[in-house]
């Protein structure tokens, strides 16, 4: 048999390279430093085909281009920032924007889309059943299984990451089983989002239940006003049925004089003080926790490493050169995920626009009250999510076959 050249190795397209992919996806729910190996492992063959190779490129979605313009903004702060060697480190960061080039290099067929997706939600469902078996854990062992001293993160190094990992998942799903025709996967897909919504509801993560909760309620209205009404109910006998700490943290979202929601105010100023010293470059990336003990307000509990909120902290630490593309990256992935929902499709893009317009309006909800942007797992599934629909094979004007059978 004859051996392989070197350079099939190297090409984005083969089936090494899916194979990278789909492991990828897997470990962003369960190792992200298996996931950054699985994705530099790709990366050679990535830069193989741009710059050897030179082929035609496929069609990339308007939004990655407002994240070229970030990514050079990011620079211009760094190189105005209080600590440019802290703020240089942080911006190898803004490599994992190669992720979508890549996603759409790799993933070329329907069947291929199919198995990403179905991994990706698989590893979604695995690390819920392992939040379950921790809780369960915790009860053998005479503990307190839903502690705020203790909170469930999975595999993950914090709960935020873990509830908003599990919170994409949910949405996504969520919506893409409305659509499905065929009964068993139908079935399938709604066991799995039952697994997963009770590691979201035990991780005590609000920003996530809020984030759900608007980006359901927006689905439904979309389609049917009338299906809210079943929402309703539906939140009520979860909040009736759930332990008294649960209950407990539901009713601190309205609490106004909870000391975490008062630090969310302090926070708000705290960015405010630091854009009014720093308007156009901010601090630096990865310099806000530095800064913030000068400039956070009297009342404030603690120093904090971030600000809970995407835009706030974007425009403390990268100033207002950083903050302009990063809302046109936002705008455009809703505009043209709005588009393209729009678009009935025999070969389901509109879909997948749908699941992952949806996906990305709790992404958002979620992110004005933590910075969830900030996120490395967080941004790759993210990422992976809204980059689904411009993936060259929805892109066709006529699909062999639809996703959706």
């Amino acid at each position: 048999m004859p051996k392989k050249p070197l350079t099939a190795y190297l090409d984005i397209s083969s089936t090494s390279s899916f194979v990278l992919i789909l492991l990828f996806l897997f470990s962003i729910n369960v190792s992200i430093a298996a996931a950054y190996i699985f994705l530099f492992l790709i990366i050679p063959a990535f830069f193989y085909r741009i710059i050897v190779r030179k082929p035609s490129l496929p069609q990339l979605p308007r939004f990655f281009l407002s994240a070229l313009i970030f990514t050079l903004a990011s620079l211009v702060s760094t190189a105005f920032s209080s600590d440019p060697i802290t703020s240089l480190k942080d911006n190898r960061d803004l490599l994992n924007f190669l992720l979508i080039p890549i996603l759409m290099l790799t993933l070329i067929t329907f069947n291929r889309i199919k198995w990403a997706l179905s991994t990706l939600f698989a590893s979604t469902v695995f690390v819920s059943i392992v939040g379950l078996f921790i809780t369960l854990q915790r009860v053998l062992n005479h503990q307190d299984p839903i502690s705020l001293d203790h909170r469930l993160k999975g595999l993950t190094s914090h709960w935020m990451t873990y509830s908003g990992l599990l919170m994409m998942g949910f949405v996504f799903f969520l919506v893409y089983q409305h659509y499905e025709k065929n009964p068993t996967t139908r079935k399938s897909i709604i066991m799995g989002l039952v697994i997963i919504s009770i590691p979201i509801l035990l991780t005590q993560t609000r920003s996530v239940w809020v984030g759900i909760i608007i980006s359901v309620t927006l689905f439904l209205l979309s389609f049917n006003w009338k299906r809210v009404l079943i929402l309703i109910p539906l939140v009520l006998i979860v909040y009736g049925l759930s332990p008294q700490t649960i209950q407990n943290r539901i009713q601190s979202i309205f609490d106004t004089h909870s000391p975490s929601n008062r630090d969310r105010i302090h926070m708000i100023y705290t960015s405010w003080e630091i854009f009014k010293e720093f308007p156009w470059t901010g601090v630096g990336a990865n310099n806000v926790a530095a800064a913030y003990h000068q400039y956070r307000h009297p009342d404030a509990i603690q120093n904090n490493l971030h600000l809970h909120n995407n835009f706030m902290h974007i425009l403390a630490e990268r100033g207002l050169i950083g903050l302009f593309p990063l809302l046109l990256l936002f705008f455009f992935i809703a505009w043209d995920l709005v588009r393209l929902s729009r678009i009935i499709s025999s070969n389901g893009t509109d879909v997948i626009a749908k699941a992952a317009l949806f996906t990305f309006v709790s992404f958002m909800v979620a992110g004005l009250f933590e910075y969830n942007f900030g996120d490395t797992e967080i941004f790759f599934a993210l990422f992976f999510y809204v980059s689904l629909p411009f993936l060259p094979p929805y892109l066709q004007k006529s699909a062999d076959q639809p996703l959706t059978t």
